[in-house]
């Protein structure tokens, strides 16, 4: 149904992903296209953080929740629709040595200093009443984004080794 491909090369000081989303299912899907950071659409950014598994970092992109409880409503990401047969092109940077990011929480504990491994994750959304809403992240500026963000689930591409 969707499918997530993607890459890591190693640029200078920065690691750059590109990815690919792929529907091919039937029905359109909400996907997510880029974080917000200090209210601007940053297309460019994901988060970092430990994966489950030993030795392997997690980028995310998609909505994560915060542990600052006091962002009320937090801000999500910017999404698009996904129409059956069509795919999504993307691309990140993150900066090296790599660091534990997220895009509303400044508290992040640091990553395992181990991780020689990654993994993206894309959040998406198929919830049959999720739509595309414009909502106001700063005075004049807008975004897209979802409805429905409870029901986001996440789309995980394949273990990669870090560049070194």
């Amino acid at each position: 149904m969707l499918h997530l491909t993607w890459s890591l090369h190693r640029e200078a000081n920065v690691l750059r992903l590109d990815y690919v989303v792929r529907n091919d299912g039937t029905a359109p899907l909400i996907v997510v296209d880029s974080l917000i950071y200090q209210r601007v659409v940053r297309p460019d950014l994901v988060v970092v953080v430990d994966a489950p598994e030993p030795n392997t970092v997690l980028f995310k992109r998609g909505y994560v929740q915060s542990v600052n409880k006091w962002l009320v409503p937090p801000p999500m990401p910017s999404a698009i629709a996904l129409a059956p047969g069509s795919e999504l092109q993307g691309e990140a940077r993150v900066p090296l040595p790599l660091t534990a990011f997220h895009n509303t929480d400044n508290d992040q504990k640091p990553l395992r200093p181990d991780n020689n491994q990654a993994v993206l994750e894309v959040g998406w959304i198929d919830h049959p009443e999720a739509q595309l809403l414009r909502r106001a992240i700063a005075e004049n500026t807008f975004v897209e984004t979802a409805s429905h963000w409870a029901a986001q689930r996440w789309l995980r591409g394949d273990v990669k080794q870090v560049p070194a």
